[in-house]
C-alpha cells in the first residue's frame, strides 16, 4: 500500500491530476503511515506534494476549484491540516470566500456536490471571475451567482443559477445533491433542471455557459 501511495499515477493531484480532496487525504495518511512504519522517506514525498498542490487547490480569489460550496468548506479544513505540515503560511481568503456563501440564517447554499451545512456568514462578498463565483450580504439580503468554466469534478449543470435571500426567507434556492443511492434522482439532481436557473425552452443542450460582467454595485 506504501508503494502504491508513492506512485504518481496513481495520485489524484499534481503533476498528472489537477489537485483534488481526494489526493490531500491521500497525503494525510501517508505522513500517518510513515511514522507509524518509521519510513521518514514517506513523508518526504508527502510533503513535496502539499508544496506542489498547495497554490493550485484554491483560485486567487480563495475559493476552491472543486467547484462545490460544501466541498469549498471541507477543502477549507483540509488544507488547514496541510498547511501545518507542510509549514505554509494559511491563505486569508479561503475562509473568507466560503463565509461569503453562507445566507444570515446560517446556512451554506448548497452549490454543487455536498449536503447541507450550517457555518458562520461574515456578512462579506465574494468575486471570483475565473472560477465562476459571487456572493454579496446587505441589510439582512444574500444572494449567490454561479458562472464560468465548464462542470468539472463536484460541480453541476448549474451556471447561470442565482440564490437570494431576504427578510429572513430563502426565496430562490438550491436543491443541492439527491441520495447517491439513488442513481436517478442523483443524475437529474446534476442536471439544468435540479438548479435555480435560467433554461432555453425547447433546447435540448444541457449545458448552460454563461459570461460574466462586474457592475458597479453588488446589487
Amino acid at each position: 500500500l506504501g508503494t502504491a501511495q508513492l506512485d504518481d499515477r496513481r495520485y489524484y493531484g499534481l503533476p498528472l491530476y489537477m489537485p483534488h480532496n481526494h489526493g490531500a487525504q491521500s497525503n494525510l495518511v501517508l505522513l500517518k503511515a510513515a511514522t507509524t512504519f518509521g519510513r521518514p522517506e514517506w513523508a518526504v514525498k508527502a510533503r513535496q506534494r502539499i508544496l506542489r498542490d498547495y497554490n493550485e487547490v484554491f483560485s486567487d480569489c480563495g475559493i476552491s476549484r472543486e467547484q462545490s460550496s460544501a466541498y469549498h468548506l471541507y477543502n477549507t479544513r483540509l488544507w488547514e491540516k496541510l498547511a501545518k505540515e507542510a509549514d505554509l503560511p494559511r491563505h486569508l481568503k479561503v475562509a473568507q470566500a466560503g463565509s461569503a456563501l453562507v445566507r444570515p440564517d446560517g446556512v451554506l447554499e448548497e452549490i454543487g456536490d455536498g449536503s447541507k451545512d450550517n457555518q458562520q456568514a461574515n456578512g462579506g462578498g465574494l468575486w471570483c471571475p475565473q472560477e465562476g463565483w459571487a456572493a454579496g450580504a446587505k441589510s439582512g439580503m444574500h444572494y449567490t451567482l454561479r458562472f464560468g468554466p465548464p462542470r468539472a469534478m463536484h460541480g453541476h449543470v448549474d451556471k447561470g443559477s442565482i440564490t437570494w435571500f431576504t427578510r429572513g426567507t430563502p426565496v430562490l434556492s438550491d436543491r443541492g445533491t439527491a441520495d447517491k443511492k439513488n442513481a436517478t434522482e442523483l443524475t437529474w439532481s446534476r442536471g439544468v433542471a435540479a438548479h435555480s436557473v435560467l433554461e432555453a425552452v425547447g433546447r435540448s443542450n444541457d449545458d448552460p455557459m454563461t459570461g460574466r460582467k462586474r457592475g458597479a454595485s453588488a446589487y
